[in-house]
């Protein structure tokens, strides 16, 4: 039976990260703009890498400049013209870079196919490509990660289909940006550490060094998986194992920094460190969505972080895995996130999503009028108006969301004189309905992006 259940939900997921797979390819190049110059930095870092051994990458840092008047062999600089779609503008590359880690850059060029010459040439649709395949690997870690906490297949689908079909998360995970590879790091450490098995403990350990170097505030994944170690009450010798395996990758990388320049490395290091401070408010501004330019105003980010609240009050073991991975990264967050760059909070996604889930699945078995509240006014909501209000501007939008209001509310009084599967059926009526508002809202937006409505769009 167990492998029957298992050939299903690999069938299952395989065929749904396909059927989604042409929203999150459609219109990737374009849409969201690729003027975050980081997003063309990290794929040329790793392209030149690759062809060279040794990264060039632009920089804004003047770490380079202070260590190369001193004579030292690195770092190069050069100061080129380029155009990347906003006109010309004079960057400075240098050689070799060292402001990121090295993986993450590494992965993201693995798409480029034209042989680009120069910092400019290189292709938005190759690096998204790749930006796009780890989206696809994300989902089904979720689908995964959510059955290995919750041992419940309803939670998983429901995990995949939030993060493959609401058009904020696809638009979030075609950025070619170096959160969105330490997302499925968290996952694939998540199923590993959840295994008391020696072996999986060492893989647990390699995927945090894998996290480290491709961003430093991958560093959260390792103070998640010691957390949780100590928390299960794990004997010693299996920290030393996930710590050996942690070491390896991170050893390996900072020895190759440290033979090409090691006054340049702890240079960058310290320049980073004394960035300018955004302030303690950092965390507030952003966590409620994050502020991507012209992305749609709408309500599941934050529906993920109430629901982690929800959860997290209610004492449950099996959500320790999330609250731990949730405020692992709000440490490092905290201590390393001077600016308030939107994609500062993506790691943050994964646990949102699998709480949203769980909040979902209780409305199944367990509704409370005030939970379905939350779901009308931040999920549904937003469904309703991004892929039918606005579609149907002729049509009573008042009329259309008070009945709205009045078939839940309604449905959830008259549950009580009804078996079980009258609510089922009701609910699964309403996420169907959901889903295909998602879809119409996702073609709506991409139609129509840099025009949407400036009140209803993050400028």
């Amino acid at each position: 039976m167990k492998k029957i259940f298992f050939i299903f939900c690999s069938l299952l997921v395989l065929f749904l990260s396909s059927k989604c797979y042409y929203q999150k390819w459609f219109g990737h190049e374009l849409i969201p703009n690729h003027d975050i110059l980081d997003e063309r930095d990290y794929a040329f870092v790793g392209y030149t890498f690759r062809k060279t051994g040794i990264p060039t990458g632009w920089t804004t840092l003047g770490a380079y400049k202070t260590v190369s008047q001193r004579n030292h062999q690195y770092p190069v600089i050069s100061v080129v013209d380029v155009n990347v779609g906003k006109g010309k503008e004079t960057i400075i590359l240098v050689k070799p870079f060292f402001d990121q880690p090295l993986f993450g850059s590494f992965l993201y060029s693995l798409g480029i196919q034209n042989n680009p010459q120069t910092f400019d040439a290189v292709n938005p649709s190759d690096y998204r490509s790749m930006a796009i395949n780890i989206s696809v690997v994300t989902g089904i870690l979720l689908f995964i990660a959510s059955f290995i906490i919750y041992r419940n297949f309803f939670i998983s689908l429901f995990s995949l289909v939030i993060y493959s079909t609401v058009p904020s998360f696809i638009f979030f995970s075609r950025f070619a940006l170096l959160e969105n590879i330490l997302i499925p790091f968290s996952l694939l450490n998540l199923i590993f550490i959840s295994s008391r098995r020696k072996i999986f403990l060492i893989i647990a350990g390699l995927i945090a060094g894998l996290a480290l170097i491709t961003k430093i505030q991958g560093i959260y994944i390792l103070l998640f998986s010691l957390i949780y170690l100590v928390n299960q009450k794990y004997h010693k010798k299996d920290i030393l194992l996930l710590l050996a395996g942690f070491s390896v990758f991170p050893i390996i990388y900072y020895s190759y920094c440290l033979y090409l320049s090691p006054e340049l490395l702890i240079n960058v290091y310290l320049n980073q460190s004394g960035r300018g401070f955004f302030g303690s408010l950092n965390f507030l501004v952003s966590i409620i969505q994050p502020k991507f330019h012209q992305f749609p105003i709408d309500g599941y980010w934050l529906w993920g972080l109430i629901s982690f609240v929800i959860l997290s009050v209610q004492k449950s073991s099996q959500f320790i895995p999330i609250k731990l991975g949730f405020l692992s990264y709000l440490l490092v967050y905290l201590f390393f996130g001077s600016a308030d760059y939107p994609w500062y909070v993506l790691p943050f996604l994964p646990y949102l999503i699998i709480s949203s889930a769980k909040f979902l699945y209780d409305q199944f078995t367990s509704p409370k009028l005030s939970s379905l509240l939350i779901l009308l006014v931040l999920p549904i909501s937003t469904s309703l108006f991004w892929g039918h209000t606005i579609i149907n501007p002729q049509e009573n939008g008042l009329l259309v969301y008070r009945l709205v209001i009045l078939t839940i509310v309604v449905g959830f009084l008259i549950k009580r004189y009804f078996k079980n599967i009258f609510w089922i059926i009701f609910m699964m009526t309403i996420i169907i309905i959901i889903n295909k508002f998602n879809h119409q809202a996702f073609l709506y937006i991409t139609s129509n992006w840099n025009h949407l409505p400036e009140q209803f769009s993050i400028k």
